[in-house]
């Protein structure tokens, strides 16, 4: 297609399938088709790409806060938008020299402390003995388990596969399919293996028995399916279900089912596991993203540095220095 007739929605999807091709998460891809979509293309329509001026991108943003959207959420619009221009740029789409969106200024996103929520060790398990002993209860407490001790989001709970459970490994091969917005993306068991986690002993056991009990243990069929159906379950349901075992539990029903992934990261930064291990485990692309745990990493050197310094008084070394300050200062001399 020419370039003048190549539209921002266009190259949009473009830019989506291109990211897709190189790997990004199927999360974040369906996130920028969504934005295109909804965003984009009611926005700019047929115009083409190499028409758009950054007075274009100014209207948009002026638009999109004038209809309530969030400075954060239109600030990451943008953020999207210049990464299609650039990539029309590359690709000879856009003739017109510059990127548009570089020279337009962003709204100001308000900054928030990051809280996070997760589950000491005696509310995870109030967690677990809360759930219901039917089957699907029974089959949400391996859940849950699996989600706290191997790190897991939940789009890769749902998502994960018989043969993604390496027993004599000890580990599970997670984001090979991942079940997000009501559909499977899958990856297919012959496509490169998804990160491995190291698989607690206490995991194995109740994965087992939980391979005994359920109905669906073929290798492609899913671990934590409908049990009734095999087919996978929708997030609604889960969500719902989580909530009513916090309230069981009598913990904090403000608590996420993504806490769970925050349990399982700060107990093994405060287990002093390096954060190079942990975003290898958490599947982070960037190591900024697993710094959000940095606090919760013990500090031993740190303390044994105070210690130090307060075990001998650091005044009387430099004792000497200071009574030659205090002289110079009264206009005395050091000479005997």
């Amino acid at each position: 297609m020419r370039a003048d007739r190549l539209t921002v929605g266009q190259a949009g999807e473009r830019y989506a399938e291109s990211r897709e091709a190189l790997g990004r998460s199927p999360v974040t891809v369906e996130d920028y088709r969504s934005i295109v979509r909804v965003h984009f293309d009611p926005f700019f329509g047929a115009a083409s790409i190499d028409r758009v001026t950054s007075l274009d991108i100014e209207r948009y943003m002026a638009q999109k806060r004038g209809n309530g959207r969030s400075p954060k959420s239109v600030s990451n619009d943008l953020a999207l938008l210049s990464s299609i221009f650039r990539h029309a740029i590359r690709r000879g789409w856009r003739t017109r020299p510059g990127n548009p969106v570089e020279g337009v200024e962003r709204p100001k996103v308000p900054r928030r402390s990051l809280k996070l929520e997760f589950l000491d060790q005696p509310e995870f398990e109030a967690l677990l003995r809360a759930c219901l002993d039917t089957e699907i209860g029974r089959q949400d407490r391996v859940m849950y388990l699996v989600a706290g001790m191997a790190g897991l989001r939940q789009a890769e709970l749902l998502g994960l596969r018989w043969y993604s459970i390496e027993w004599q490994a000890m580990k599970i091969r997670a984001a090979r399919d991942t079940f997000t917005r009501g559909r499977m993306r899958e990856s297919g068991k012959s496509a490169a293996a998804g990160r491995g986690v190291p698989m607690a002993p206490r995991v194995a056991r109740e994965l087992e028995l939980h391979f005994q009990r359920s109905r669906f243990t073929g290798d492609e069929e899913l671990v934590f399916p409908n049990p009734l159906t095999g087919s996978p379950q929708q997030r609604s349901e889960v969500h719902r279900r989580f909530k009513r075992t916090l309230k069981r539990a009598a913990l904090r029903e403000d608590v996420k089912f993504h806490g769970l992934r925050h349990t399982f990261a700060t107990r093994l930064a405060a287990g002093g596991v390096p954060l190079v291990k942990l975003q290898e485990w958490l599947g982070h692309a960037d190591i900024a993203t697993t710094q959000i745990y940095i606090d919760y990493q013990p500090s031993a050197e740190d303390g044994a540095l105070i210690e130090r310094a307060f075990g001998s008084d650091p005044l009387d070394l430099a004792q000497g220095s200071i009574q030659g300050s205090n002289l110079r200062k009264s206009g005395g001399s050091t000479a005997n």
